[in-house]
């Protein structure tokens, strides 16, 4: 609850499947989900930032079995700022980055 925003975002690649356990671990630490008594760096970050985690930020991606890419072809790495005369991210082609940057704008 704290005043600077983090975000955390996984699996963009949806092949990085190792990056499922990361955003299962970090979640559990920062809640104290592993341990009975107060963990002081997770109590500390909490009352610092604000964390947003993105557990699957390309799950169309993942359920098709793409390594790269998610359901309309996107590499959503190369989606989040306009480059040249390439556009994005656009809500058709990279709705995931789209939204997310409207959240983390808002």
């Amino acid at each position: 609850d704290g005043p600077k925003h983090v975000w955390v975002i996984h699996r963009q690649h949806p092949g990085e499947s190792q990056a499922s356990w990361f955003a299962e671990g970090l979640l559990r630490r920062l809640l104290g989900l592993d341990s009975s008594a107060p963990d002081g760096l997770s109590v500390s970050l909490r009352r610092k930032f604000t964390f947003h985690v993105v557990p699957n930020m390309n799950p169309d991606g993942a359920v098709r079995g793409h390594l790269r890419t998610n359901a309309c072809g996107a590499n959503l790495n190369r989606e989040w700022a306009t480059t040249g005369e390439y556009e994005a991210p656009t809500p058709r082609r990279s709705p995931e980055v789209f939204h997310a940057l409207r959240a983390m704008d808002a």
